[in-house]
């Protein structure tokens, strides 16, 4: 059996640090020493209009590899149109499938928004964003004797 835990991120509440936005998941010390991460959904805003908007995180990820210096890619935002209303331009996180990432257990890392081009978006550029998380782990009292004898403690 499986816990899973939905973590919802406003821009407003996010500090910047150098470049990029911290990400708080919560304290929980239910989770155990691995899990697997996904975004499931994502929208943002900016002043300008790219094509996509590639996700990065500084999360060590043990099933993802990247060919460039920037770190894990946690999904990609395409461009949904301009805000009528607002004239900003406006970005959705379409597919239904985007990597899960196996992670340690930790409560804050650092994203950035990566162009295709490798550049990165300027945190002046973004008015603001929206992300909701998925974090997936076995149940504690779930997990067997013989796994928890390989966990260093």
């Amino acid at each position: 059996m499986t816990t899973n835990q939905y973590v919802f991120i406003n821009s407003h509440a996010c500090s910047v640090i150098n470049g990029g936005y911290d990400i708080d998941l919560g304290f929980d010390s239910n989770r155990p020493p691995l899990l697997t991460i996904e975004v499931i959904s994502a929208n943002v805003e900016t002043t300008t209009e790219y094509s996509l908007l590639n996700l990065r995180c500084d999360l060590a990820a043990s099933n993802s590899y990247q060919n460039d210096q920037y770190p894990a890619c946690l999904g990609t935002i395409v461009y949904a149109g301009q805000n009528s209303l607002t004239t900003t331009e406006t970005y959705m996180m379409t597919s239904t499938e985007q990597p899960k990432l196996v992670i340690s257990n930790i409560r804050k890392f650092t994203i950035q928004f990566i162009l295709p081009t490798g550049a990165k978006v300027l945190i002046d550029d973004i008015i603001s964003f929206t992300l909701m998380f998925k974090l997936t782990y076995p149940k504690p009292l779930d997990i067997s004797t013989e796994y928890r004898s390989q966990i260093p403690l």
